[in-house]
């Protein structure tokens, strides 16, 4: 049984990085695993998940083995 909810067009399951990609230049949700949560714009990331992110005044580098969870809808992510 094929799950198609989570491919493409090839018929390949999408990567974490390929969804990563589709939300440069969106704001997003990010939950750390401290609890804390930062919104703001994602500038780039790496192939680690570090991210960079756009806030009012200033950019933030977030290491990614300290994020939980990156959401574009976050009233739609757990525990909202």
């Amino acid at each position: 049984m094929t799950n198609n909810r989570n491919t493409r067009n090839e018929g390949k399951p999408e990567q974490p990085l390929d969804v990563l990609a589709s939300m440069v230049n969106e704001n997003i949700l990010i939950r750390l695993m401290d609890r804390t949560e930062v919104v703001g714009e994602l500038l780039e990331y790496d192939s680690y998940m570090n991210l960079r992110i756009a806030l009012k005044k200033e950019d933030l580098l977030i290491r990614g083995n300290n994020v939980v969870l990156i959401a574009l809808n976050w009233e739609d992510a757990p525990g909202k």
